[in-house]
């Protein structure tokens, strides 16, 4: 597993911008939906925290994102559990 937050570390990208790269995958095709779990992580601001929205990922949602979010042809060149 691995998350939204971990994605957006790795590939030095703002996590909003992943985030919303996962919910277009996901609006575009709907069944892939359960290789993405929608969590709320806490997030450190000053001297609090709040909690923002983020996504956990099977490796397949990871790879399907991973791929350069390049939508139905990588959607058409993963076989999905």
């Amino acid at each position: 597993m691995a998350t939204s937050k971990d994605v957006a570390a790795y590939f030095e990208k703002r996590h909003d911008v992943v985030a919303r790269a996962i919910e277009n995958l996901i609006a575009s095709e709907p069944s892939i939906a359960h290789n993405f779990a929608s969590i709320e992580v806490e997030v450190k601001i000053g001297f609090g925290t709040r909690k923002d929205r983020a996504f956990e990922m099977t490796r397949d949602g990871f790879t399907l994102l991973a791929m350069g979010f390049t939508g139905k042809k990588a959607l058409q060149s993963i076989q999905l559990i």
